[in-house]
């Protein structure tokens, strides 16, 4: 019976212990959700304010430089061969 008895309290002291670091790692993954939640909505406010850095009509990067029809850059027509000097 003493061994029963020996079992039991092995058995408890082993629950004890699996139930205290079970309590200690749930305390932690809630304190990293915390921390990921508040990491996420910096990230939601810092993608939202980019929003009025980048004007929306830029072209993208790779885009075609013929493709992206910037107004800003001189119009240069090309020479006509028939226009040079006749001697």
């Amino acid at each position: 019976m003493s061994v029963l008895s020996a079992q039991a309290d092995e058995l408890k002291s082993s629950l004890d212990s699996a139930r205290t670091a079970s309590d200690q790692s749930g305390r932690e993954l809630q304190d990293l959700t915390q921390r990921a939640e508040t990491v996420a909505q910096r990230l939601e406010l810092m993608m939202a304010s980019m929003h009025d850095v980048i004007p929306p009509e830029q072209p993208p990067l790779d885009a075609p430089v013929e493709a992206q029809g910037d107004a800003s850059a001189p119009h240069i027509e090309p020479e006509d061969d028939n226009d040079a000097a006749v001697p």
